[in-house]
């Protein structure tokens, strides 16, 4: 992400094993992404969604986007982890998935689908940047091209090496200006370890990060606040000369300092191996170290079925009407008991007596329909 260690999402504010997270009831909170804002491209240049067909806007609950991502499986959509927990470790806002869309307003095109829940890499620490990748599962399969994500262990790509990146939002960080919903794209270079290793500290993992940066002193062209969670890739796609079927995935936008202010960003590495067998095995919950991932592409499994909810018996006929007798018993127990406050006849002992197993009875019935 960007923006003081720039998260690229937008500004609102978990370290679990591995984060499930369940059918809205996760994502209904009002946090958002953490990690400070989100960025998006400064610099750049308007770009097409037939260029970046794997291309997916995050919307909160609002409408309001403040994440990018990639469809990664029909419906799967892979992002960065701060975009799904915030720096408390609390679910963001999440809300729904837009893809098809070069301008994000233009409800006649493109897809809109709900998140039904995700998984976040289990060594993610929403204190710091390592680890930072996540999967959102859509509640419906998208008809849109996945993205082709980078076989494990893979090194293909070298310094001074092209790569692109692309995303909606800040274009300006001095106003704060937005690209207004249109897609933007972004070529720059894979730059040395070292370079962000002396801009970024010791927040910049060689060995879980892949460091890019545009244009002499890193001032012209970048990802910035609102692109969080946007792929990394090489080869394909328009400023690559080819066809976006060509496109591999290598990272994920994740963190920097500033846009386009004098320092690469870092992106998290998808070949690494503890992030490739994460990407492979989703539910894999880091009690145990990552075994070798298989060499290969890597095969992104489908999102889990999401069992649904057994019916709730609160409203049941039957559960109404224990209810209903329950309230009657208790009725009648302190009617009882007045009398006998009243007339402290052994009738009316045994009256109170009699109540109070109809209540203990009644008591019994809600509990076992209910």
């Amino acid at each position: 992400m960007r923006y003081p260690m720039r998260g690229r999402g937008r500004p609102r504010g978990l370290l679990l094993a591995l984060l499930v997270l369940t059918l809205c009831a996760c994502f209904a909170g009002t946090a958002q992404a953490g990690k400070g804002t989100q960025p998006k491209i400064v610099g750049g240049a308007a770009a097409s969604i037939a260029d970046w067909p794997y291309m997916v806007a995050l919307r909160d609950r609002q409408g309001d986007a403040f994440c990018g991502g990639s469809l990664v499986n029909t419906d799967v959509v892979m992002t960065a982890a701060h975009c799904v927990i915030d720096d408390n470790g609390a679910p963001t806002d999440i809300a729904a998935a837009v893809l098809g869309r070069t301008d994000l307003t233009d409800a006649s095109s493109g897809e809109v689908i709900p998140v039904a829940g995700g998984a976040v890499h289990p060594y993610y620490d929403p204190s710091g940047s390592s680890f930072d990748v996540a999967y959102l599962y859509l509640s419906a399969k998208s008809q849109r091209q996945a993205a082709k994500v980078e076989s494990p262990g893979n090194n293909v790509f070298g310094i001074g090496d092209d790569v692109f990146s692309a995303g909606w939002g800040v274009t300006d960080t001095q106003t704060q200006a937005t690209s207004e919903n249109q897609l933007k794209d972004v070529a720059m270079k894979v730059q040395a370890d070292e370079d962000c290793e002396t801009a970024l500290g010791s927040n910049f993992d060689a060995n879980l990060m892949i460091c890019a940066g545009a244009g002499p002193g890193y001032n012209t062209d970048d990802t910035c606040q609102g692109d969080s969670g946007g792929p990394l890739v090489r080869g394909g796609n328009d400023l690559g000369g080819t066809s976006p079927v060509d496109d591999v995935q290598i990272g994920v936008v994740s963190f920097g300092e500033g846009c386009a202010a004098g320092k690469p960003g870092a992106y998290s590495w998808l070949s690494s191996p503890s992030v490739a067998y994460f990407l492979a095995n989703p539910d894999w919950d880091g009690s145990v170290p990552a075994p070798k991932p298989k060499p290969g592409p890597i095969n992104v499994p489908a999102a889990p079925a999401v069992t649904p909810a057994p019916p709730s018996k609160a409203n049941s006929a039957s559960c109404k009407s224990a209810k209903s007798k329950l309230k009657k018993a208790n009725k009648a127990l302190k009617k009882a008991k007045k009398a006998f406050k009243k007339r402290k006849t052994t009738r009316n002992r045994k009256r109170v007596k009699k109540a109070r197993k109809a209540v203990k009875k009644a008591k019994g019935s809600v509990k076992k329909r209910c």
